[in-house]
């Protein structure tokens, strides 16, 4: 699978995490930060970047993932 399908699945990830934790719940989005900076290495680094690019980038990544039909997490 390419990296750009990987994200998908990551991102619906941490969705239904934050959607399903307890009030007051942390939630990590260190994964779907490993897998959207193995599709796009300006992203990953800890450093700032441009929000705009950063949404360009997901939604595209996340356009290729779900091509094929409904995303699994």
């Amino acid at each position: 699978r390419s990296s750009k399908a990987l994200v998908a699945p990551a991102y619906a990830n941490l969705v239904r995490d934050m959607s399903s934790g307890h009030l007051g719940a942390v939630v990590s989005p260190n994964a779907f930060v490993r897998r959207i900076a193995k599709h796009d290495s300006r992203w990953g680094d800890g450093s700032q970047q441009d929000s705009q690019e950063f949404l360009h980038s997901l939604l595209e990544a996340l356009q290729v993932g779900t091509k094929g039909g409904a995303v699994r997490a």
